[in-house]
């Protein structure tokens, strides 16, 4: 990741309109094209905070992705196929995949004779169990997080919200469910 925006303004100082953008664009194409580095990275040249300042971001694409484990379904399902709106829920939706690399540790397309890929850094993990002060790394999307929600906040929503929409949904699903007749002979 890079900030390229003196390069992404360089020749538009004395443009305007359709002509800087054009610019803008071409500028944009350049940057990107060069770190591609004939196919060997993907990149992008995005605009931050109303095109005021553009980033360069470049990626190296692993397509050998292997699945090598996924826990039986019956880890999450407390003795049944529960309905979805049921809690506590933990269906242990989740699988684990390892990339797969050429013998250079680079991306490689599939190919028996690629090996697991080896990272510089990675998270160790411990088998002697959890203690005060270790690390916690939580997974979510951190633009709605509750994470740090008073207690207040989440009164409110045990006791006020959740309820509310409850019977909301409760009302719309009976107000919408087919009425069911008998057929007739």
């Amino acid at each position: 990741m890079e900030d390229v925006s003196d390069q992404i303004f360089a020749g538009t100082e004395n443009l305007s309109g359709a002509e800087k953008e054009k610019k803008i664009k071409e500028n944009s194409k350049n940057i990107k094209e060069k770190a591609e580095k004939d196919g060997k990275f993907k990149a992008q040249v995005k605009p931050l905070f109303y095109g005021n300042q553009y980033f360069l971001y470049v990626y190296k694409i692993y397509t050998d992705i292997r699945l090598v484990g996924a826990p039986p379904s019956a880890i999450g399902k407390f003795g049944g196929d529960t309905d979805n709106w049921m809690w506590p829920r933990h269906t242990g939706d989740f699988s684990l995949f390892r990339i797969y690399a050429d013998k250079n540790n680079e991306p490689a397309k599939y190919s028996p004779n690629n090996v697991p890929y080896k990272p510089k850094k990675f998270f160790p993990i411990s088998l002697k169990g959890v203690h005060p002060g270790d690390f916690t790394m939580v997974f979510g999307y951190p633009g709605r997080t509750m994470q740090y929600w008073p207690s207040q906040e989440v009164d409110v929503t045990m006791n006020q919200r959740d309820p509310d929409r409850i019977k909301i949904r409760d009302k719309n699903w009976l107000l919408s469910a087919p009425i069911w007749k008998p057929t007739q002979k």
